[in-house]
């Protein structure tokens, strides 16, 4: 079944109507249909039963001397028709006679559905005489029949179904034609018979339950009792109630309506007073402490504080205690109090006799003594087989165990120096005692420690020993925190980049579907930080924002907020969209007013995002001493990162600042320098060795950078042309960009104007495709003679110059150089083959499933485009004179001839020098051509697939 919402019908549709029902023009019917709006506000469900009523009052009559419908609208006006839906339909429902009226009321109270069995008992007769005294209101269209049992109940003239099957062997369901009509039926019970009624109603459906139907009226039962409550007196009947909603509540928990829980859990704890906390304490306790965990998880932090208190102070055990403060700690996290969820997670701890201790020399021994523990508790067991571990028996253990995991993320924030001995701690609970459902997380925390030890791939293993676990558990607990954990702390290590997005998406849908909003917030902020990181276009990471904002405003999520808001900006920047590139103001936000919350306490977290943004502005504008003033700040606050994924972009923009800034600084300073650029490059090269894909590419602009500042120009020649096919290959789009731009200021400053035109020019493409239109603007504006130039500057590239081999030329990097033309060609033809092929190989499957219609036509005309781009960009097509080739960055062709000569003869060389001179002469005109060869086979690619979808489909139908 699906539900279509009407919203209120426009004047110019109530006329429409009209006219169409009356059977005149709009001009006629204009008059009534403003005082038919006027009268239902355009509510689609009053239009309709207005008009009927208006006709069963003679008020709209049809004359069949005109043979129209005709009006009177001062009599209608007159008529006193009330403008209220359900005043307007009780009014109706008080012309049926008074026993239709009785069984409608009590049909009304039972609900919008009822069936006859139930509204039998109700009613207190045999279902034959309530099923007659139903079918005037069945007669008059206001309850309508729900299934086909209706026909037999109802086969028979009124007189107490005879002629038919007997009712009371037939329980036939119905429904009110619309919910307003319910609650005009609903209006016709006085106040003080409506809560009798639903306890009567109650009782019955209890009674009914207990003989058999177990769980499947479970809410509407307790709604009915609840509604009548005040009415009930015993205390034995109060302690059912208090039961059942406590039932309910966990109910509508379990399928994260944590609203509708808080209200059942509410409704039980007011039914239970200091006799029950004596007579039913595990009632009493559990209806307080879990109407405190939904009433925060529904929003109404203010309401459950009182309840943590109350659960506290009657707590009889401290294991009883320690699970208060454990759900104390979450309500503490929502709000971002996370000092307060670290002081309560060290007074759950110590009931449980567990220590965190707080002074550092105390947190450095405890943590050496806990990882010291890990082997022993390993017993030589590979980390595969802790698949298997057996089950968590005692109850303390997993108390400590969700106290650990509630309180992890907060500590980050809140104290630093402690995360690491909370992640080895709840990993060794599990390792010598058992597993609970929380522990794919202590296992998936503890890889973060072996992370920040550098050992990767141990640290891979555990996280996915947390993932493989969190899939057996199906724990909700720590479903979103495991994956979204893996994403940001162990994937980036060992996986590409590109993965995490999946991961955290998965993450975000599991928060939110478990209630762990607080990770389902951090999935969202992390998979918008990961994209920007990875150079996803901006204005795709723009819409992912936007559509993220609006949970994180409904969860209160303020710190993950901050960071997106900011992420929000840099994109505004980047695209030129705020008031310069200094500044993320734009005229609505205001950065100095946002920065002046980095100083407030536990906004550390979101000052390390901030600042390391910043930076990269900062450095990508060429600001490099206010760059390098950013990343200092960023730097001490790496500890609140953890060795997150966004951690690691403060030892590669450090390193490109320090070099940027070296050649320059004084003396004392280069040393200095060189230190840290060092021990920054030392990290960059191990994350390389143990992830290529997400780290190569920046060892190698790293190490470009550092041949350049000492002068070593052949290694940076090649080791810039490496990290942008690195970074190319990876798909790290904006760093593609910035290595194309850093080999062109290194060639433009050695005077390779040329050389330099090449590579500036990728890099302005390459950040128009990125979607940095304030930075491809500042390239124009500052080598205005290397970039292309007006609006088709985004996707097009200059010609490449002319070069001819000069005789006498012995450099042997120009050999070097000349060689690394050899292979982008090679490369080029390649891919431009591969290319080519695919699309035939394409034009073959779709003529096999070719479908008749223009759908066809058009991909048989995209493939004809592609063919033919790539015939002409291979010297395939008979209007091309001869083969040419193309390739995406320039190198420079120096004075070769000495150098080739020796590998070449002079025939060889002249071919050479006319196929490269043919390059060069009609390089933008194949560049054009290449782009169009793409774009229609990424076209035909679309279209194809669509076409084999749908023929698929038809077969299968």
């Amino acid at each position: 079944m699906v539900e279509i919402t009407l919203d209120p019908l426009r004047p110019a549709d109530v006329n429409q109507l009209l006219a169409d029902a009356l059977g005149c023009g709009p001009e006629r019917s204009a008059a009534l249909a403003t005082l038919v709006l006027d009268k239902t506000q355009g509510n689609p469900f009053f239009i309709n039963q207005f008009l009927v009523s208006l006709y069963k009052d003679r008020l709209i009559a049809f004359d069949p001397q005109s043979g129209a419908f005709s009006w009177d609208l001062d009599r209608i006006r007159r008529a006193g028709i009330t403008d209220n839906v359900v005043d307007f339909m009780a009014k109706k429902l008080r012309r049926l006679s008074p026993s239709a009226q009785r069984v409608l009321t009590l049909a009304a109270c039972i609900g919008h559905k009822f069936d006859l069995g139930t509204l039998a008992l109700v009613d207190e007769r045999p279902p034959e005489a309530t099923a007659a005294d139903l079918r005037e209101a069945l007669r008059e269209g206001v309850v309508l029949p729900a299934d086909a049992e209706h026909r037999y109940v109802h086969a028979a003239p009124d007189h107490g179904g005879e002629g038919g099957l007997p009712a009371g062997d037939i329980d036939a369901s119905y429904r009110f034609l619309h919910d307003r009509v319910q609650q005009a039926a609903y209006s016709l019970v006085d106040e003080d018979r409506k809560q009798d009624l639903h306890l009567r109603i109650g009782r019955l459906m209890l009674a009914r339950r207990e003989l058999g139907e177990r769980d499947e009226h479970l809410f509407d039962t307790v709604n009915h009792l609840n509604l009548g409550a005040s009415r009930i007196a015993s205390p034995d009947e109060r302690t059912i109630l208090a039961r059942l909603n406590l039932a309910a509540g966990m109910k509508a928990k379990a399928s994260a309506a944590y609203d509708v829980a808080a209200g059942y859990f509410g409704a039980g704890v007011s039914l239970v007073d200091e006799e029950g906390w004596e007579q039913d304490y595990e009632l009493a306790f559990a209806l307080h402490l879990e109407g405190a965990d939904c009433g925060f998880l529904s929003g109404r932090s203010a309401e459950a504080e009182p309840l943590f208190n109350v659960s506290l102070t009657r707590a009889r055990t401290d294991l009883d205690r320690a699970h208060v403060y454990a759900r104390r700690i979450l309500l503490f996290n929502t709000v971002a109090r996370f000092d307060e969820s670290v002081r309560c997670a060290r007074t759950a701890l110590a009931l449980l006799g567990i220590e965190l201790p707080e002074r550092e020399d105390r947190i450095r021994a405890a943590l050496a003594a806990e990882l010291a523990e890990v082997p022993r508790n390993l017993a030589s067991r590979q980390i595969t087989e802790l698949f298997d571990a057996p089950e968590l028996k005692s109850p303390e253990h997993k108390a400590a165990l969700t106290i650990l995991t509630n309180v992890s993320a907060a500590i980050l924030v809140a104290e630093p120096s402690l995360h690491a001995l909370v992640c080895v701690k709840h990993a060794n609970i599990s390792l010598k005692h058992g597993h609970a459902e929380v522990s794919a997380w202590g296992y998936l925390i503890y890889a973060i420690v072996l992370v920040d030890q550098g050992r990767y791939a141990e640290a891979y293993e555990f996280g996915r020993l947390a993932m493989d676990l969190d899939e057996k558990m199906g724990c909700a607990v720590v479903s979103s925190k495991v994956k979204s954990s893996f994403a940001v702390f162990i994937s980036p290590y060992r996986e590409p980049l590109r993965r995490s997005f999946a991961y955290l998406a998965q993450a975000h849908r599991d928060g939110r579907e478990t209630g762990d909003f607080q990770f389902a917030s951090y999935s969202l902020l992390h998979g918008i930080t990961s994209r920007l990181s990875h150079g996803v276009a901006l204005g795709a990471v723009s819409e992912e924002i936007e559509r993220s904002l609006p949970f994180l405003q409904r969860t209160r999520d303020v710190m993950s907020g901050l960071i997106v808001t900011s992420s929000k900006q840099m994109i505004a920047n980047l695209r030129g969209c705020t008031l310069g590139h200094h500044t993320l103001s734009d005229g609505v936000f205001d950065e100095d007013e946002f920065s002046a919350t980095l100083g407030a306490p536990n906004h550390e977290f979101m000052a390390a995002f901030y600042h390391i943004q910043r930076a990269q502005l900062a450095f990508l504008y060429g600001d490099h001493e206010r760059a390098l003033a950013l990343i200092a700040l960023a730097e001490p606050l790496r500890p609140y990162l953890a060795n997150m994924w966004m951690s690691t972009e403060v030892p590669f923009y450090a390193s490109l600042i320090l070099l940027a800034l070296c050649p320059k600084a004084p003396g004392a300073e280069q040393a200095r320098y060189a230190s840290e650029i060092a021990r920054h490059a030392a990290d960059v090269a191990a994350w390389a060795e143990s992830c290529p894909e997400n780290f190569r590419h920046k060892h190698l602009l790293i190490s470009a950078e550092r041949a350049r500042v000492s002068g070593d120009d052949a290694a940076a020649t090649d080791l810039y042309e490496e990290a942008i096919k690195a970074a190319q290959e990876s798909e790290f789009l904006h760093h593609e960009a910035l290595s194309n731009e850093l080999a062109a200021r290194f060639h433009l400053a050695k005077g390779r104007m040329k050389i330099a035109r090449m590579y500036m020019a990728d890099a302005a493409h390459g950040y128009a495709r990125w979607g940095a239109e304030a930075k491809v603007a500042q390239l124009h504006g500052a080598h205005a003679e290397l970039t292309p130039r007006g609006p088709a500057a985004e996707t097009a590239r200059p010609p490449r110059p002319t070069m001819t081999p000069a005789p006498g030329a012995t450099s042997s990097e120009d050999s070097r150089l000349y060689g690394a033309l050899e292979e982008k060609v090679r490369e080029r033809t390649a891919a431009l083959e591969e290319a080519q092929a695919k699309v035939i190989r394409l034009e073959r499957e779709v003529a096999d499933k070719r479908m008749a219609g223009g759908f066809a036509r058009e991909i048989e005309d995209a493939l004809a485009g592609a063919k033919l781009a790539l015939a002409r960009a291979l010297g395939q097509d008979e209007s091309s004179s001869r083969p040419c080739l193309t390739f995406d960055s320039g190198v420079e062709l120096g004075k070769l001839h000495e150098e080739l000569s020796l590998r070449f003869s002079d025939e060889e060389m002249e071919r050479m020098s006319g196929r490269l001179q043919h390059i060069f002469e009609n390089q933008e005109e194949l560049d054009a051509a290449l782009r169009l060869a793409f774009k229609a086979t990424d076209h035909a690619l679309a279209v194809a697939r669509e076409i084999i979808r749908l023929s698929a489909e038809a077969h299968g139908g």
